[in-house]
């Protein structure tokens, strides 16, 4: 009867460690077919499309101003976005970042309907190598300049990510300036 109690706790062990193994392959075989998406080498991006909001802007790049902040593009340039050159380009593990305008004394700029974007929308960014890179919109804030959330916008991660930046909330006549800033967080799909 013990020999009868061994060799069934051998074929349970041996059906339960089969089971595992079995259930690790179909995991791997999941693994397999999800797109992996290799980070790509930096080539500058020329190009933002964003077409749920009717953006096709061409991008400049710029760097930081003499008080250590990242620049803005000139209001000659209110229908440009700026992507932060000192930063990942898009493609690259990291968080791109580029900018735009609102509006200028014209009138409406390249992001003016920015906050209108929502979860799941597509953005795409042409590089000047060719390559095209998609991400999903995973979040629209508005925050206050005044509590910028630095870490969350330049997050050192090794996920391929996205942030699009403008000025948001009321106008404030004393600064010339808005109040808030509206960010996207983006990931690449």
């Amino acid at each position: 009867m013990s020999d009868l109690k061994q060799s069934i706790g051998v074929v349970v062990v041996a059906v339960i460690g089969f089971v595992f193994v079995l259930s690790q392959l179909r995991l791997d075989r999941a693994e397999a077919s999800w797109p992996h998406l290799e980070p790509l080498s930096r080539s500058a991006p020329s190009r933002l499309i964003i077409p749920v909001i009717g953006v096709s802007a061409p991008v400049i790049s710029i760097g930081v101003q003499r008080n250590g902040e990242m620049a803005v593009p000139d209001l000659a340039d209110a229908n440009r976005v700026a992507w932060f050159r000192h930063g990942p380009v898009p493609g690259e593990p990291g968080t791109a970042v580029i900018v735009g305008h609102l509006d200028s004394r014209g009138g409406p700029a390249v992001f003016y309907r920015l906050k209108e974007l929502q979860k799941g929308n597509l953005i795409t960014v042409t590089r000047r190598d060719g390559e095209l890179v998609r991400f999903k919109v995973s979040s629209v804030v508005t925050v206050s300049k005044a509590r910028f959330p630095v870490e969350k916008v330049y997050d050192l991660t090794n996920r391929i990510e996205l942030r699009l930046i403008s000025c948001g909330g009321p106008f404030d006549r004393a600064t010339q300036s808005y109040r808030d800033n509206v960010i996207v967080y983006a990931k690449q799909v």
